[in-house]
Parts: structure tokens; C-alpha cells; sequence
């Protein structure tokens, strides 16, 4: 991955250029054969992640480029997305499904689907699609009946999972100290009152499995160096096993102090238990601020780290303290009934394991189900056409479930009916190499590109990277599904962004959004206890035939234009509306970087001659000045800026070297588009910036627009777009 690859491994798999061509023959109405498609000829349009600001600010810019007939947004052969652009890309793809298909089979055999429907009401603001998106701005947010079955969903999945937990981890703290009761009994004898409590609490088991280990470190050392230093293989082994035991110690240690503390503060346990209730509502109502600051504020880390640590003494501690009761009582109980007691304790135990073994119960028990109902409702509903058919008005209403409304990716194919190939981003992640467990630092994920053509097996899923076409055996999934996990921000796992007291603490909060991707095979389902396990410590790999946690493309890369890159598009138009009040344009950075290490391209700020060379007679060279620069041109005119821009040129080289099997490639060219307020906008957006000063970079965490918010960015995206409508069409023809 971090090589470039041959040329031949960047081109487009037959099935996608053969689906482009049937889509041109569509959607290009002059011509009378089907297209032939060249490598040269193919255009991308990447909208980024961002939630719903970003499929907001993306709904603007489709009602201005979707006039005159969607004359500009036809010439597009890909539609890639990420996170909140896969919102409204969902949308875009559906309508196709919907509108530019034929009601009847045998009209669907003889005619072809009419793409010109689908671009009227995509540009007509008042239509009843684009009017559903609007009353759905709170699309995760809903008053009455929703917002209590939201509630009673959350609260179930938070008791069940640590319900399970505590079913794992109780029956341990509890026989270890019922065993440290019992062993000790006889030495009470010995001693007074006050040396026997010290005795009690201050010489346990878990200390004798400290200095085991201690022992077995110390012997595997005179081993170590017993041997000669050419006996490599066997160093290591014993090498291996001590940085085992170093954890094992450490693991007793903590054990130890935990269960050392609970006996001397089991008195104080009410005053305990309710210190750490409180606490915890404070960490749950603020740390999802903390999360989204700690990016911009490095020393935040520490302090996330500081409070994982204080989260789970907390936790361990209340356990050992219930532990500590229901050994005492199991103490005071009959001795002669211990078998009987110990028999039902295991029954217990094992049910809860064996139940844990239900398929998919790890996903759920999170937050993903909630999220990709939500989002199927409100995005890909206001693409169903049977909602606004219906006589009975609670049926258009996003709150009432819609079977319409979703459908599986195998049959997901706007490209059928004119649309474009529909690339969905998300992330693998994979904290470990599969091969050889160490950690990985850096990227901590792999990008999975799922699209809507299908491969050889008709019932496969085609995942675009090359070298994981072998993907079709795993999970099948719908749409809803697959935008939901492209959009899942808050997640135990976040690629590059994954820290292990985030996905502590965001896993004892059940705040995950991921999801974990199993193989299609029987018998390979998700074991809640292994998964937790590795959402707990962060700990991913993606081996074949195990279950692989997916999340947010843009933990990644953010801008969905990195499967286009890999593919060579010459021409890639990018809406970037993720968070970027500074203009740091990190995700800009991120995609370049990815681009450089892992395909060769360089990418940089095109000159002016490259600009004539480029766009020759096609476009006014001194207008397209005006509009773009670089990116350092794209500042926001309220922050003091005399000359905004609202978008730049880059222009990428095959910078690596070629043999005669890998020839030199083509430039690629990529149209960089971002929400930024140059002035001239209506009176009304104007506005709305002076009352909210963040405007349009808003805080990613809010995603219940109210009505104000929702059309000022897609206003502004609308008014992006006609200022720009004149150089994308000459950008792209």
C-alpha cells in the first residue's frame, strides 16, 4: 500500500466501463450507440464527508447543476462519496431507481428510463422531494412517540451491554474473593482483630500471581542469555514470552490494588457507587465535545487519557465492591450447599456466553441500527416515490416506516437508469497488521470502496480495490446500511484517528456507530465478547474469514476522491464541505499525501499555463481567475481576505518511475470546491453568518438543523454552483 502500484492495478474492472457505457447511452441523449468509454473521457464528482451540513451544502449545488436538464450533471460517470456526502449521494442514486425507471415491466423492456424527471425535481426546490429533505432536518432528532422510542433504544442497548459485561466479569471479581476469604480464615486465629483486618486486606491471591510472574520473568532471563546470540528464532520466543508476562504483571498489579481497596471501602460503598454515577454523567455529556476538540487541542489527549485511566478504576472498582458483597454472602452461606450454589453461579455464567454467541448481537446492541433507520427514512424516503402516493398523510411522514424505502446494494444500480456509478467509502480498520501483530501508528485503517455494480456472482458485492475483489463472500447489506456505516464519525474504531482511551471510554458509553462486517460463511458470526473486546483495547485486524470493524470513510480520507485517483479519472470535481473554520485544509493535505505514497501522483496548484493549456477557448481565463486560485486563495471574505475564492485547480503528475509495462500516465486534474462566503451572497445567509460566526464551518457534532441553518447552506451551496456552473461544464467537457 505504501508503493505505487503498476499501472494496471489503478484501471476500472469491464463490469464498471461496461455499466458506464449503458449509462452514457442513457443519459447522453444525441448519441444512438452506446459510448465508447475511454480512460481519458471519465469525470468524478467526490462529495465529502460532514454530516449533514455537507449533503446540505451538496443538495445546493445538484438543484443549480441539474438545470437546463442536469446538462452538467449528466457529463459525471462516477458519484463518490463519503460520510454526509453519502447522505445525499444515497438520495441522488435512488432518485434514478425511482423516477427516470418505468412503472410497468413491459415499459421497461421497450423504453428507455427517462433521466429529464429526475433532473426536474432535483432543480425544482419546491418539489415534493426536495421539501421532504427540508422537514427533515432533524432527522436524528424527532419529537413525541420518536424521540421516546429513541430513548427506550438507547437505554435497552446501554443495559444489555453491560449486562453481558457484568455477566463476564462479576463471577471473576467474586471467586476471587470468596478464595481470599477462604484461604485466609485459618490465619485470623493468629492474629487480633486489628492485624486480622490488615492480614485480610492487605495479603491476597492476585499478589501471589505477581510474583509468579515475577519468578517466570526472572527464570526466562537466565534462559535467555544461556543460550548463544545465532539462536535468533529462540530469543525470540523468549523474548516474546517476557513482554507477555510484563502485561500479565501489570494486569495482576492492578487487580490486586483494585481488589486490595474494595474490602477497606466496602462501608462507603452507596457514597462510592453514586461519586462514580455522576461522574459518569458528566464524561457523557461532555465528552463528545472533548472528542471533537482534542484534534485541535494536542493537550486535550492527555486529559481524554487521564479520564479513561480515573473510567476504569471507577469501573473495576465497582465491580470488585459488588463482588466483594456477594462473596460475603455466599460466605455466610450453608457450606454444604457450595456445590449446589456454585452449579447455578456457572449456569449463569455459561448462559450469558452462550447467548453472546447470537449472530450480530454486537451490532444490535449499538448505535448503527438507530443511525442507518434514521438515515433511510429521511434520505432515501424522500427518494421513494410510494411515500407521496399514498392517501394517508401519516404514510409521507418520516417518522412511519416505508418498505420502499431501502434496498439491497446488489440492486442498487442508478447506472441502470442513466445515474452514475455510485462509489460508497468506508474505512477497515486495522489497529493490528494482520501478519505480524504489531500496531499499526498511522493510518490504522484501509479504504473499502463498495459500489452498486455488480461483479460475476450476481449476488456479490463488487468491492472496487483490486486486491479485494474476493470481498463478495462476506456480508450482504442494503444501502441504508452501507451509508450509515460510511457516515459512522462517532465509533469505537476511527482509523486514523483511533486512540485507545477513545474507544475506551466510547465503548463503556455505547457510543458506537461502526459496524462489524462478517464473513457470509455459517458459523462465522460475531462473538460479542471478542468484539468487545477489541473495541475495549482498540486492537483491529482484518484477517480473512474473521469479522472486520467498518466505520466513517473519512477516518480514511475524507473527500472520496481517493478511489478515483487510484482509478486515474482525468477529471475530479471535489465538494468539500467537512469542518475547516481556519482553511487548514487538512483533508486536502491527507488526500494529496495518500496520493503521493500510495499511486505516485503529485499533486500542486496548476500554473497558468497548464490553466490555458487545460481549458484553451472553453472557458474565459480571466473570469476563471476570479473564481479560483489556489488554496491559500480560499479564505472567507468576513475573516479580512480582499480577493475569496471559491475554488482552486490542482493538477497531478505520475511522479514515479515506469518500466515499458507501467508507461507514463496522464495528468489528473481535480476542481477543489468549498463552502466560503465571498460576499456577494443573498441578504438572508448573510444574516444567519452574522448571528453564527462559524458559518459555513459549523461544528460537525450538530446534526439537528432547524429550518434557517438547513436552507442557508444549501443556499449557499446553490449559489456556489451558478457562480461556478460555466468553468465545472468547461472543466469537464
Amino acid at each position: 500500500m505504501n508503493t505505487p502500484l503498476p499501472q494496471s492495478a489503478h484501471l476500472q474492472s469491464a463490469a464498471e466501463l461496461a455499466a458506464i457505457a449503458h449509462s452514457r447511452s442513457i443519459r447522453l441523449e444525441n448519441q444512438t450507440v452506446p459510448p465508447v468509454v475511454t480512460s481519458q473521457s471519465l469525470r468524478a464528482l467526490c462529495l465529502s464527508g460532514g454530516g449533514i451540513r455537507s449533503a446540505t451544502f451538496a443538495a445546493g449545488i445538484c438543484n443549480s447543476w441539474a438545470q437546463k436538464e442536469g446538462h452538467l450533471l449528466r457529463q459525471f460517470d462516477y458519484l463518490s462519496t463519503v460520510s454526509g456526502g453519502g447522505y445525499f449521494g444515497g438520495f441522488f442514486g435512488r432518485m434514478f431507481m425511482a423516477y427516470a425507471n418505468h412503472s410497468s415491466t413491459e415499459q421497461q423492456l421497450t423504453a428507455k428510463p427517462d433521466v429529464r424527471r429526475v433532473y426536474q425535481r432535483l432543480a425544482d426546490v419546491k418539489s415534493e422531494n426536495m421539501q421532504y429533505l427540508r422537514r427533515n432536518g432533524r432527522y436524528l432528532a424527532k419529537s413525541g412517540d420518536e424521540a421516546f422510542i429513541a430513548a427506550g433504544f438507547l437505554l435497552r442497548n446501554f443495559l444489555w451491554l453491560h449486562l453481558l459485561l457484568c455477566s463476564a466479569l462479576l463471577p471473576i471479581f467474586t471467586l476471587l474473593h470468596l478464595l481470599n476469604i477462604l484461604a485466609f480464615k485459618p490465619l485470623h486465629s493468629l492474629f487480633n482483630n486489628e492485624q486480622s483486618q490488615w492480614v485480610s486486606g492487605f495479603i491476597r491471591l492476585e499478589w501471589a500471581l505477581v510474583l509468579i510472574s515475577v519468578l517466570v520473568f526472572l527464570l526466562s532471563t537466565i534462559v535467555y542469555y544461556c543460550y548463544p546470540a545465532s539462536a535468533i528464532n529462540r530469543l525470540r520466543k523468549i523474548a516474546r514470552l517476557q513482554g507477555q508476562l510484563v502485561l500479565f504483571g501489570c494486569a495482576s498489579i492492578a487487580l490486586a490494588i483494585v481488589n486490595t481497596l474494595a474490602p477497606a471501602l466496602h462501608q462507603y460503598s452507596g457514597s462510592i457507587g453514586a461519586a462514580m454515577l455522576l461522574v459518569a454523567g458528566v464524561l457523557y455529556r461532555f465528552y463528545p465535545l472533548l472528542s471533537e476538540l482534542s484534534p485541535r487541542f494536542h493537550q486535550l489527549h492527555y486529559v481524554a487519557a487521564v479520564l479513561a485511566l480515573l473510567m476504569v478504576a471507577s469501573y473495576s472498582l465497582l465491580f470488585s465492591l459488588i463482588g466483594f458483597q456477594l462473596a460475603l454472602i455466599s460466605y455466610a452461606l450453608p457450606q454444604d450447599n457450595y456445590g449446589w450454589y456454585g452449579q447455578y453461579y456457572l449456569l449463569w455464567f455459561l448462559l450469558c456466553w452462550v447467548f453472546s454467541y447470537q449472530r450480530d448481537l454486537i451490532n444490535r446492541s449499538s448505535l448503527n441500527t438507530l443511525y442507518s433507520a434514521r438515515l433511510r427514512r429521511a434520505y432515501l424516503g424522500a427518494a421513494n416515490q410510494y411515500r407521496f402516493n399514498e392517501t394517508d398523510e401519516q404514510k409521507e411522514a418520516v417518522s412511519s416506516y416505508h418498505a420502499q424505502d431501502d434496498m439491497p446494494l446488489t440492486t442498487y444500480q442508478p447506472q441502470q437508469f442513466g445515474g452514475p456509478v455510485h462509489i460508497i467509502n468506508v474505512t477497515i480498520n486495522r489497529t493490528l497488521s494482520p501478519h505480524s501483530k504489531l500496531w499499526q501508528p498511522d493510518r490504522q485503517g484501509l479504504n473499502l470502496a463498495v459500489s452498486s455494480v455488480i461483479a460475476d456472482n450476481p449476488a456479490a458485492i463488487y468491492a472496487a480495490n483490486p486486491e479485494q475483489q474476493w470481498l463478495a463472500q462476506r456480508e450482504q447489506l442494503a444501502l441504508a446500511k452501507w451509508l450509515a456505516i460510511s457516515g459512522a464519525a462517532v465509533s469505537t474504531g476511527m482509523g486514523a484517528h483511533t486512540k485507545w482511551y477513545t474507544s475506551l471510554i466510547l465503548a463503556l458509553f455505547n457510543l458506537r456507530l461502526g459496524y462489524w462486517w462478517g464473513a457470509e460463511r455459517r458459523g462465522n458470526g460475531n462473538h460479542f465478547y471478542s468484539c468487545l473486546a477489541k473495541e475495549l483495547t482498540s486492537r483491529y485486524d482484518n484477517k480473512p474469514g474473521c469479522s472486520w470493524y467498518l466505520s466513517d470513510g473519512g477516518h480514511f480520507e475524507n473527500l472520496a476522491a481517493y478511489e478515483m485517483i487510484r482509478r486515474r479519472v482525468p477529471r475530479i470535481v471535489i465538494i468539500d464541505a467537512g469542518q475547516d473554520s481556519t482553511f487548514a485544509y487538512a483533508d486536502l493535505a491527507n488526500l494529496v499525501r495518500h496520493a503521493r505514497i500510495d499511486f505516485g501522483y503529485d499533486f500542486k496548484c496548476a500554473s497558468e499555463q497548464q490553466t490555458q493549456a487545460l481549458f484553451g477557448d472553453k472557458a474565459d481565463i480571466s473570469q476563471l481567475q476570479n473564481l479560483a486560485g489556489c488554496p491559500a486563495d480560499l479564505k472567507n471574505t468576513i475573516a479580512g481576505d480582499p480577493q475569496p475564492k471559491r475554488a482552486c485547480l490542482l493538477v497531478g503528475h505520475y511522479s514515479a518511475k515506469f518500466t515499458q509495462n507501467d508507461p507514463p500516465a496522464a495528468p489528473i486534474y481535480v476542481l477543489y470546491i468549498k463552502p466560503n462566503l465571498t460576499g456577494n451572497e443573498p441578504i438572508d445567509i448573510t444574516n444567519y453568518q452574522q448571528q453564527f460566526s462559524e458559518f459555513p464551518h459549523q461544528s460537525t457534532g450538530d446534526q439537528f438543523y432547524d429550518e434557517a441553518q438547513w436552507e442557508s447552506y444549501r443556499k449557499l451551496g446553490q449559489h456556489t454552483a451558478d457562480e461556478l456552473y460555466y468553468l465545472v461544464n468547461a472543466f469537464i467537457a
